[in-house]
C-alpha cells in the first residue's frame, strides 16, 4: 500500500476509504489512518461522487482513465473506457456536473457525445418544467387552505 511520499491513492486505499465514509468517518479520520493528507482524502472524495456516492472501483478506474488522459493528452473522440465510465454514471443518475469531474472530461463534451447518440438523459431527482410548476402550484393551493383555515378561526 502507498503511504507518505506516494502521489496516487491505489484501489486498496480507495476500498478503505469507501469503507470509513460508510461508517461515518470524516475526511480528517480516513487521511490518519491512511496516512495521507487531508487535502489528499477530501480531494478524492470530492472527485469521485462524494460522501453519500462514493464508490472504490468507480473511482479507481476514473483516476486511470484521467491519468491516462493526462499522459496521453487524448482529444477528439471518446475511449470506450471513458464512454463505460459515462454511462455507468448515467445508470447512477448523476448529475453532468458530477460525470465530468468524476471521469476528468469536460461537461460540454459529454453533452456533446449525448446529443451525438441521441441519449436521452435526466439525472436523478430532476423535475421537468410541467411537473415543477405542478408542484408549486399544489404547495400554493396547501398555503392558502391553511390561510382559509386560520381566517376561519379568528
Amino acid at each position: 500500500m502507498a503511504g507518505k511520499g506516494s502521489t496516487e491513492l491505489v484501489l486498496e486505499e480507495r476500498k478503505q476509504i469507501e469503507f470509513l465514509l460508510k461508517n461515518g468517518y470524516r475526511a480528517g479520520g480516513i487521511a490518519k489512518i491512511l496516512q495521507r493528507t487531508h487535502c489528499c482524502i477530501k480531494q478524492e472524495i470530492r472527485k469521485n461522487g462524494h460522501k453519500a456516492n462514493y464508490n472504490a472501483m468507480i473511482a479507481h478506474q476514473a483516476a486511470e482513465i484521467r491519468k491516462k488522459s493526462r499522459l496521453c493528452k487524448l482529444k477528439g473522440n471518446l475511449t470506450e473506457e471513458e464512454i463505460a465510465l459515462i454511462t455507468d454514471a448515467i445508470n447512477q443518475g448523476l448529475s453532468l456536473n458530477k460525470i465530468s469531474k468524476l471521469v476528468g472530461i469536460s461537461s460540454y463534451k459529454i453533452s456533446a457525445y449525448l446529443r451525438g447518440n441521441n441519449i436521452k438523459w435526466v439525472p436523478k431527482g430532476y423535475l421537468g418544467f410541467e411537473n415543477r410548476v405542478q408542484s408549486l402550484e399544489m404547495q400554493i393551493e396547501i398555503v392558502l387552505d391553511e390561510l382559509r383555515e386560520l381566517r376561519k378561526q379568528k
